[in-house]
């Protein structure tokens, strides 16, 4: 077993250093005052202790909140160790100049109402020294071609990491090169710290914060709430009726009024009323501040989207939705829809590849988010966007085929399938089906299976995504619409033009509003007849 490293001892004389009031910053009222760590720069420091005492480098991934105070701790640890060890080398990198002016100005401000270092002169330039030590501090600002060359690195801090300039590669050439100017030993610091970037192209920060969240590197995850910041509250004299996620907040973590009250602020002052950026730029857990990406994909979803439900209220009603597949899985999934408050989740012990294709993605080689599996996540999103669910929608059972075709199973194989994994207990309100193969919409409808064709999807501005796929992200992000607006022809009109015709004609008109209008109202409908579909429900 390793025993405790040098760095071990100096983080507990940081620690007295910091008591003794000597570290001075600017708060954000601009007043000259002594670093009293909060929780979560606390944390950080205990942290960092454990490694060393453990015997192991520090690696530290650090998610944090907007205004936190991660990078202000760091900069003093940074500047203790080089003032206090010998050859020791201290580097920053921050994602812009303008950074890079900001983080040295904390560092130079520590250098110069430090006691020990009043006689000395104010640095001028991205450097302090130390030559009694032989020591040093830097920083530089990402983007440079030879960035972290021409020094050997004993403590690295890379600033805002989802924020650095450049496309993929050349994010990861300059990270791996300043990692590589670090020597193999156990009395080396290494600091990755960022908020959440929605705009990230490099995807770089995010993936070295999952897998220190998953345990497989060398990192460790050290997640900074927004409400691990004491100072972040505001007046709740006007707070009024919570809604479910800020009472899920208060139940979870024991926020009071004056925090929900902070939330609710910064939401409609800072963050555009937006609940996904503030989720981003101010995070409760680590899911929260990676839910969120540019383009068209779904959002991370949280541990609480992981439900088993074995009961449902009397009023719920059931949905299937279907996507056809061809060289792509064959997906069918079950949905229970829930009245109430907007939710969105998955049994994910009984449906694991809906659970695995809604939460994983890649991106490609420009750097932008991909979906890695559409199959799903579209069958899911067809019942939400046809009906207009607002509720809680649950997904609780799935057939997914990823090879129906090279099997020789037909749609009337999966048509049998889907039947006898439906419950008498579970009356299906309707199926809703990509509506690519009108075949075998028809067919599944002559099998005794009512399906439907999902409406053509159309694209709205905001965000960027097709009005099915931001039908969903409301439900996962727990948001309710602004308004629906119904379709421009009215069901009398539109029932006199289907009349008119013999025959359907799918490239004309649309199968699914020919088949809700024809669509039995009584309640007794299992043996109804359509006109033209013969005896399907």
């Amino acid at each position: 077993m390793r025993g405790p490293t040098q760095l071990a001892q100096l983080i507990r004389h940081f620690r007295l250093w910091l008591a003794t009031g000597a570290c001075k910053i600017k708060n954000r009222q601009g007043k000259l005052v002594a670093l009293a760590p909060n929780a979560y720069q606390r944390r950080i420091v205990d942290r960092m202790e454990a490694q060393a005492l453990a015997g192991l480098p520090i690696k530290i991934i650090l998610l944090k909140c907007r205004k936190g105070g991660a990078t202000t701790l760091i900069e003093a640890f940074f500047y203790f160790l080089a003032k206090e060890v010998d050859h020791w080398f201290a580097e920053t990198v921050a994602h812009s100049r303008d950074s890079t002016d900001e983080i040295f100005n904390i560092t130079r401000r520590i250098f110069r109402n430090d006691p020990d270092q009043a006689k000395k002169k104010t640095p001028s330039k991205k450097r302090i020294d130390f030559p009694e030590r032989d020591s040093a501090y830097r920083t530089e600002t990402a983007g440079g071609q030879f960035i972290g060359s021409g020094a050997t690195i004993q403590a690295f801090h890379g600033s805002e990491l989802a924020k650095w300039p450049g496309d993929p590669a050349a994010v990861q050439d300059q990270l791996s090169s300043l990692l590589n100017a670090m020597p193999e030993d156990p009395n080396t610091v290494t600091i990755i710290e960022s908020t959440a970037n929605m705009n990230d192209l490099s995807g770089e920060f995010e993936r070295m914060a999952r897998e220190a969240l998953a345990g497989t590197s060398g990192f460790e995850l050290v997640f900074g709430a927004w409400f691990d910041e004491e100072s972040y509250v505001a007046d709740a004299s006007k707070l009024g009726v919570l809604s479910e996620y800020e009472k899920g907040l208060v139940e979870r973590f024991g926020l009071i009024p004056e925090q929900i009250a902070f939330r609710r602020k910064v939401k409609a002052e800072k963050c555009g009323g937006r609940e996904d950026y503030t989720c981003q730029e101010y995070p409760s857990t680590p899911e929260e501040a990676f839910q969120v990406a540019q383009g068209k994909i779904y959002p991370m979803l949280r541990e609480h989207h992981q439900q088993r439900r074995d009961t449902y209220p009397i009023n719920t009603t059931f949905y299937r939705g279907i996507d056809w597949g061809g060289a792509h899985p064959f997906v069918c999934v079950w949905l229970a829809h829930i009245p109430g408050p907007p939710g969105f989740s998955i049994d994910a012990g009984v449906c694991p590849n809906t659970w695995l294709q809604f939460t994983t993605w890649k991106r490609d080689a420009a750097g932008r988010p991909q979906r890695l599996g559409d199959d799903a996540p579209d069958a899911c999103r067809y019942p939400v966007m046809e009906h207009h669910l607002w509720g809680h929608v649950h997904v609780f059972r799935e057939l997914f085929v990823k090879d129906s075709a090279a099997k020789g199973q037909s749609p009337l194989d999966m048509a049998k399938q889907i039947k006898e994994m439906t419950l008498l207990s579970e009356p299906i309100q309707i199926t809703v089906a990509d509506r690519s193969q009108p075949g075998n919409i028809l067919l599944f409808c002559q099998q005794g299976i009512p399906t439907i064709a999902a409406t053509r999807p159309q694209t709205v501005k905001l965000g960027e995504v097709e009005d099915g796929i931001s039908r969903l992200q409301a439900l996962m992000l727990a948001t309710v619409p602004l308004v629906y607006e119904p379709p421009a022809l009215s069901g009398v009109r539109l029932a006199r033009r289907i009349r008119a015709r013999s025959q359907f004609h799918f490239v004309e008109s649309d199968l699914r509003t020919r088949l809700e209008i024809t669509r039995p109202t009584s309640g007794d409908s299992a043996g109804a007849t359509h006109p033209q579909l013969g005896k399907c429900w």
